[in-house]
């Protein structure tokens, strides 16, 4: 599986992300480059939803090779990448 290849196909990124990891769209959407952690090979989802009453906490997220690949592509394409950007704004 390879990433969108442009910015018209975030919403097959978004699709493929929330099958390949089991996580809801708008905790996709809502990622932003300090959720990202390369070397250690995850990503943090910060609000999860979760059941009612439970105190919500970050949730770490393992990378697969389809996750890895995205962020890589998404990085490359912007130029001016702040660290509280999200990821899936359209360039």
């Amino acid at each position: 599986i390879r990433p969108a290849r442009n910015r018209f196909d975030t919403w097959v990124d978004v699709s493929l992300m929330a099958c390949l990891t089991c996580i809801r769209r708008q905790e996709i959407l809502d990622i932003t480059w300090d959720d990202v952690d390369f070397e250690e090979q995850y990503f943090v989802v910060q609000e999860p939803k979760g059941f009612k009453g439970e105190i919500k906490k970050p949730q770490l997220v393992p990378f697969t090779d389809y996750t890895e690949a995205l962020f890589k592509k998404r990085k490359e394409e912007r130029n001016n990448v702040t660290s509280s950007c999200r990821i899936f704004e359209n360039p």
